[in-house]
């Protein structure tokens, strides 16, 4: 699963760079990049007692414009952040980070709303806090991450949607986070 991942992140940079080469000379790199930043709700789906928030960090590469699509690859980051309290001095604390290779495919065809769905293959790290009156327990370990989202992209750069993603790690097993989030979406020009 690690090669596969370590193939794709390979895969993302040469199809986002070829893309780039193709593109105006004179536009700079960072201009070029559309840039979306969003925060929501999070919650664990094997245990909805562990909730929280999700930050979204990604840019993507002008890869492939149609009429009525559109396709863009790029990097995105991923914090979690979620948690239950049993009690004044008992809880137990989620937070993951990651770095994921994201595919994102958009309809263009509507005047105003631009429906999208994108896919993300990520690696990362989860870690899992128990605490008690008497102690505190970590639980720590490596994960490798595939994601789905659908959404929506409004005029004025928001956009909204629903994240799905799955994390598999040796020593915690298998976890999933689902996200409702609000987004903003611009560039550098």
């Amino acid at each position: 699963m690690k090669k596969l991942l370590v193939s794709t992140l390979l895969a993302t940079a040469l199809l986002s760079t070829s893309s780039f080469a193709n593109a105006n000379q004179n536009v700079s790199l960072l201009s070029s990049l559309e840039y979306r930043l969003d925060l929501g709700y999070s919650f664990l789906t094997d245990n909805s007692d562990l909730d929280g928030a999700e930050l979204n960090f990604a840019a993507y590469f002008p890869t492939y414009k149609g009429n009525s699509f559109e396709f863009k690859l790029g990097p995105r980051f991923n914090y979690t952040y979620a948690k239950y309290d049993y009690n004044l001095f008992n809880r137990l604390t989620f937070t993951n980070y990651r770095l994921s290779a994201s595919a994102l495919l958009s309809y263009t065809g509507f005047n105003s709303v631009s429906p999208y769905l994108e896919l993300d293959l990520g690696y990362g790290r989860s870690n899992v806090e128990a605490k008690t009156l008497f102690s505190t327990r970590n639980y720590a370990d490596t994960d490798v991450s595939a994601g789905v989202e659908l959404g929506v992209k409004f005029p004025f750069g928001l956009y909204t949607g629903v994240r799905y993603t799955h994390l598999n790690s040796d020593y915690l097993g298998d976890t999933s986070v689902g996200t409702v989030f609000l987004g903003y979406t611009f560039n550098l020009k």
